[in-house]
Formats: C-alpha cells, sequence, structure tokens
C-alpha cells in the first residue's frame, strides 16, 4: 500500500443511510436501492463517481453510520427518505483497496492496524470523524482487478 495524503475542501453528498450492523447484507441491498434513485439526488455532481461516507452522530449505539451517495454542490433540497452530509476542509491519507470486496476487512486492518500507527499518524474520531470511500471507473464488483480508494480523516 503507498497511500498519498491530500488536502479536501468542502464536500456534501446525498444518498440513502444505512444504521446497522449488516448482518443481513443490508449494505448491498441498499446501494442497489440507490443506483435506482440515484438520478434523483439533486444537485449532484455527475462524474462517474460514487461515495461511501462513514460517519457517527451524537447518541449512535453502532459504531458508525453510512451514507451510499453522490457529491452535490448543496445540501439544500434533499429527497425524502435520503440524507445529507457535509465534511469540512480536512487533510486525509488515501489508500487503494485492489481486489474483492471480501478482503476488505484485510485492507482496513492494515490501514488502521498497521500503516497508521507505523506512520505516527492520528486518525481523527468520533463525531468529528468522517471516512469515506471513493468509487470510480476502476470498480469492478466481483473483479480481482477492482480497485477503489478509501479516504482517512486525519489531524
Amino acid at each position: 500500500m503507498e497511500p498519498k495524503i491530500v488536502e479536501l475542501k468542502e464536500m456534501s453528498f446525498i444518498g440513502l443511510e444505512y444504521y446497522g450492523e449488516n448482518k443481513n447484507k443490508e449494505i448491498s441491498e441498499m446501494w442497489g436501492r440507490f443506483m435506482q434513485v440515484s438520478n434523483t439526488v439533486p444537485n449532484s455532481i455527475v462524474n462517474g463517481k460514487w461515495y461511501w461516507v462513514c460517519f457517527s452522530e451524537e447518541g449512535d449505539v453502532h459504531p458508525i453510520r453510512y451514507i451510499a451517495g453522490l457529491e452535490v454542490t448543496s445540501l439544500a433540497t434533499i429527497p425524502q427518505g435520503m440524507k445529507g452530509k457535509a465534511i469540512s476542509p480536512r487533510k486525509y491519507i488515501v489508500f487503494t483497496h485492489k481486489g474483492l470486496l471480501d478482503n476488505l476487512k484485510e485492507t482496513y486492518d492494515n490501514i488502521y492496524g498497521k500503516w497508521i500507527p507505523e506512520a505516527n499518524l492520528k486518525p481523527v474520531e468520533g463525531l468529528e470523524g468522517l471516512d469515506f470511500e471513493l468509487y470510480d471507473n476502476r470498480f469492478m464488483d466481483g473483479s480481482p482487478d477492482s480497485e477503489f480508494d478509501i479516504y482517512v480523516k486525519i489531524h
């Protein structure tokens, strides 16, 4: 893994939210539902990029919430049943996951358990933490040649 550090401007996302433990593959089903309604997202930046945004809200029992969504220019209009989320300008370390989604846990274990500690970096956690995955034309579901980027907010 050869990560890079980037500074991002403020970004906003609208999509379907998932909050739970994914015991019955609800996340996969949610992506399918979002693909069917993604054309209803107002102010979307149509650029062939899809986002999986991870965040927490005060009072959450589970550690994380997710939005499968698109980047938008404004959160002024959020369709019923969808959620909007903005991220403030911040520094991120970007990793590329290569291969099947089945191996994604190994990538995250390597990021948080090895790479970040060895680099003496600190991820931003709690309500201020907002990591995301960026899916573009490199992502090919079910292919060992698939790739997508993981953005981890750092101090």
